[in-house]
């Protein structure tokens, strides 16, 4: 090992009415300490001139090579350790299953640091599950923010047998249709099994 940290969670979840659920929580709250082939890299430099006739009709390389640079210094310098925060997010969320066949929910996410591995911006999403058959459940959303952009995930599951079920599903379904912010991704998922039964439609006792 290269280091080593603690980290933890902390979250507090809201049941109303056993129909609408909300959660709220602070993931990532901790630190690493980095103690084997730990460097620090430090470099500075003086710009003398820019050779160019105008930004805009050179290519990047080319306003790189334009750049004259003198008395430039790199520092490159061993440590014993190094410590750094892990990229603290603040997430909730929330679900409605008080419609039959249908269950709708949203969740955000939000950095609350500017670190490495951190998300540019917040991250959310919509989506819904759709059960009109006893056998069959389709899943779609809306979604954005982050490093992405904006995504639609859809999804398609069946019981081919009772306990066992099959699935295909993408992150973001529009990438089949667009060129800018691409994002591909596809779960195939075989053979799911569970044991006992559940009965969505039955009542709660007490109700």
């Amino acid at each position: 090992p290269v280091g080593h940290g603690t980290a933890f969670d902390l979250g507090v979840t809201i049941d109303l009415y056993n129909q609408v659920r909300i959660g709220m929580a602070v993931n990532d709250i901790g630190s690493l300490t980095w103690d084997g082939n730990v460097y620090e890299a430090n470099y500075s430099a003086t710009v003398s001139h820019i050779e160019t006739g105008g930004i805009g009709t050179e290519s990047i390389d080319k306003i790189f090579d334009a750049i004259a640079v003198k008395d430039d210094l790199f520092e490159w310098n061993g440590l014993t350790e190094k410590k750094t925060n892990l990229p603290t997010v603040w997430r909730t969320g929330a679900n409605y299953t008080g419609l039959k066949k249908l269950t709708l929910g949203f969740d955000l996410m939000a950095p609350l640091q500017k670190l490495p591995g951190s998300y540019e911006q917040m991250v959310w999403g919509i989506g819904a599950h759709y059960n009109p058959y006893g056998r069959f459940v389709l899943t779609a959303g809306i979604g954005g923010g982050g490093n992405t952009g904006f995504r639609m995930p859809l999804g398609i599951s069946f019981e081919i047998l009772p306990g066992w079920e099959a699935g295909l599903a993408t992150r973001d379904i529009t990438t089949l249709f667009k060129d800018k912010d691409p994002y591909l991704s596809v779960a195939l998922g075989f053979l799911r099994f569970g044991f006992g039964s559940y009965d969505s439609d039955e009542k709660i006792e007490g109700q």
